[in-house]
């Protein structure tokens, strides 16, 4: 088995890849000339034990062509990386911190006067700013400093969501190195319970759910997932993967937390603390994934390596630029962006998109998709309900 960066091919037939299987989706051969160098670049951003272990493997050269785009590509990213784009912002980050906890705090403020469904709304969307935070930690783009990120993103998802960081990043990196790729990405495994592309329908058939889904995603398909997430896939995963142990220190200590923070709130059972925190991650779950699923999946899915910047482009949705829509999105309405730079801080995504790649789009004919807010979660519905009757 060999990939390719730049002109050279590299023997990773005995090479066990820390992420996973999601290498071989980026297999090389004469007959199918992928290139993974910008993939390996955008993954491994900051990494230099990755480009160490990369130069120790055998390797020989290839006269087959690069693909003019995705070479081209590489130059904007070592000018984006000069000037400073991929760097942290500190300012940025106790900004968006202080938020969450403003958030939270308003939330328990409420719950003590016993505004059971202000507070838990208001909750609701302080647990949806922690999946954004931990997402970005999960990339390396929040503190872009590996193991501080690493160490936020377990206190964001493990502890304050109760979920599995491990987890997250399997699915969420399979999604980004094959983004609507149908054989391999994670988020298009949906069925039976969802439908977001015609071809899934064509292989697997109709269940009931799918037939409904317009009617069932958001109020009874997304709670299904959430339960199926919280109480299977996290310690299931744990198990199989052998971090087990781990998981449930965090588990724990996401209890304790939110025990001793209801306990102000005069809420002192165990009993209470465990209905009211699943109350609020089932919602601010629901309100992540409502969010999440307005940037692919009404873009057409595909089953042959098309390389890093056309996916990107032509399965990704972008909402526009709003201080609002930043806040509630976490700043992931700069989609095409995002997948086009995982590691870069979010944030400055707006302005690489304007001044970088609407032009380098353009200067290749490349579609850059951007809708309003309101016009994508339309679209989402309209999809929904075409595969439904498909």
């Amino acid at each position: 088995m060999h990939i390719r960066i730049e002109n050279l091919v590299y023997d990773i037939t005995d090479f066990n890849h820390p992420g996973g299987k999601v290498i071989q989706t980026h297999a090389w051969t004469e007959e199918n000339n992928i290139d993974a160098t910008n993939a390996f670049y955008q993954f491994h951003n900051r990494s230099l034990k990755a480009l160490k272990i990369l130069k120790s493997l055998p390797s020989f050269p290839t006269k087959l062509p690069r693909d003019d785009i995705e070479r081209e590509f590489r130059v904007i990213v070592s000018k984006l990386k000069k000037d400073g784009y991929f760097d942290p912002s500190w300012r940025h980050i106790v900004y968006r911190i202080s938020l969450n906890i403003l958030i939270w705090v308003f939330g328990l403020i409420l719950l003590n006067y016993r505004w059971m469904i202000s507070s838990i709304t208001i909750m609701s969307i302080a647990f949806m700013q922690c999946g954004w935070i931990q997402h970005e930690c999960g990339h390396n783009s929040f503190t872009c400093i590996p193991q501080i990120d690493r160490i936020l993103q377990i206190i964001y998802v493990n502890v304050f969501m109760g979920g599995n960081y491990r987890f997250w990043n399997d699915q969420h990196f399979s999604h980004h190195a094959n983004t609507q790729d149908i054989r391999y990405d994670k988020d298009l495994k949906t069925h039976p319970l969802v439908a977001f592309n015609e071809k899934l329908v064509q292989k697997k058939g109709h269940t009931w759910f799918t037939k409904h889904q317009h009617i069932l995603y958001w109020w009874i398909i997304n709670p299904i997932v959430w339960f199926t997430w919280a109480f299977l896939s996290y310690p299931m995963f744990a198990l199989k993967h052998n971090h087990f142990r781990e998981y449930m220190i965090t588990r724990v200590s996401s209890f304790i937390l939110y025990h001793n923070l209801f306990k102000f709130s005069n809420i002192i059972s165990v009993w209470n603390t465990f209905i009211l925190f699943n109350v609020v991650s089932l919602f601010g779950t629901m309100l992540l994934l409502a969010t999440f699923t307005v940037s692919h999946t009404t873009t057409d899915s595909y089953d042959k390596h098309k390389g890093w910047v056309r996916p990107s482009s032509e399965h990704t949705i972008n909402i526009p630029d709003h201080w609002l829509t930043n806040t509630w999105m976490g700043y992931l309405n700069f989609q095409i962006e995002h997948h086009l730079f995982p590691t870069m801080p979010q944030f400055r995504q707006n302005i690489v998109g304007k001044y970088y790649i609407r032009p380098f789009f353009e200067k290749h004919k490349i579609p850059y998709n951007e809708v309003s807010f309101w016009r994508a979660n339309y679209d989402v519905y309209s999809n929904l309900k075409k595969i439904s009757e498909y």
